[in-house]
């Protein structure tokens, strides 16, 4: 799933609660079908009950094509999201941020206001 969908379905806090909620940096992807697991597809593992298990899923799309596309999320994507959205949200929305950059935008203010808008439309 896109992390963009992701946080149209469930939204921004559900999404933070994932990515803050990762058992440590080598987390890549949340497989949330059946029974959510954070899976790296970097060292091959999936993290259940405390511990990373050996995955037979090596690459994000062994992932999706054994849980399909609607239930794998990278969190690196999501991570991004939700930063970007909290940087927009701390001005009260869209409108706010851009009144308080007033066309004086770094390159972080950018993405963040691509990123609200990959979600949410160009308004607010």
């Amino acid at each position: 799933m896109k992390p963009e969908q992701f946080i149209r379905e469930f939204g921004v806090d559900k999404a933070r609660e994932v990515v803050e909620g990762a058992p440590d940096k080598t987390a890549t992807h949340w497989v949330f079908r059946k029974i959510p697991n954070y899976y790296s597809v970097d060292f091959q593992s999936w993290f259940h009950d405390g511990e990373w298990w050996d995955s037979d899923c090596h690459t994000e799309q062994d992932l999706i094509d054994s849980y399909g596309e609607d239930f794998v999320v990278s969190l690196s994507d999501l991570k991004r999201l939700v930063e970007s959205l909290e940087r927009i949200n701390k001005c009260g929305g869209l409108y706010g941020f851009k009144t308080y950059c007033n066309g004086d935008y770094s390159q972080e203010d950018l993405q963040a206001i691509r990123d609200h808008e990959s979600i949410y439309g160009g308004g607010e």
